[in-house]
């Protein structure tokens, strides 16, 4: 994987299932993000940074 996208979209939702449950993943660095707003949604976009 070389990028994480991430859509946030302010609605919520209550209860419910966690989205990555309990999975244990490894510390990563995320360059800076490239954002770009919309209505009523913000889309994150992250490189990863080569450790």
């Amino acid at each position: 994987m070389d990028q994480i996208d991430m859509y946030v979209v302010p609605v919520l939702f209550g209860d419910g299932i966690r989205f990555f449950g309990d999975h244990k993943v490894p510390t990563t660095m995320l360059e800076n993000p490239r954002i770009v707003q919309s209505d009523r949604v913000t889309h994150f976009s992250y490189d990863l940074r080569a450790l």
